[in-house]
């Protein structure tokens, strides 16, 4: 009885043995699986926010997304929206601004004092609206108006 020998294979490949007892050899991943860099193994694809480079799985980079498993290389990390934003790497979805606050440079700062925003996804400080006549917001980040008191 002979002893089987590993043999070393390449990316996207894994050992495999066809007869009992027999020499290992390299057999190409199947479909929607990839060698994970040992060449002794076929792993699933890369997970959502992820891609794939050099054999191994990486975190797509701050700013951009990956909202399905599978990316094959780095331009498949789609960049956030004009009005959404990724603090971390490895995002799987982007974030909406909140209300009272609008994108800037991949961050959210706060609506202006005497500006407002109801609703989130401010894509920049213009869609922080005035304060209608007659009312005010006193502080930054203002989801809303306060109307002045009679008399003022």
């Amino acid at each position: 009885m002979s002893a089987t020998r590993s043999v070393c294979c390449g990316i996207g490949n894994s050992q495999e043995s066809f007869l009992e007892g027999a020499d290992l050899q390299c057999k190409a991943c199947d479909r929607g699986l990839y060698g994970d860099g040992s060449g002794t193994t076929c792993v699933a694809l890369c997970p959502a926010g992820q891609y794939m480079s050099g054999g191994a799985c990486q975190l797509c980079p701050v700013g951009t997304f990956r909202a399905t498993p599978g990316a094959s290389n780095l331009t498949d990390c789609v960049p956030c929206e004009p009005n959404a934003y990724s603090t971390v790497q490895g995002a799987s979805a982007c974030q909406l601004c909140p209300a009272g606050h609008y994108f800037l440079d991949n961050a959210c700062p706060p609506c202006p004092i005497g500006t407002f925003r109801a609703t989130p996804g401010a894509a920049n400080v213009t869609e922080c609206a005035a304060c209608p006549l007659y009312s005010y917001s006193p502080f930054k980040g203002a989801t809303a108006c306060t109307t002045c008191a009679a008399n003022f």
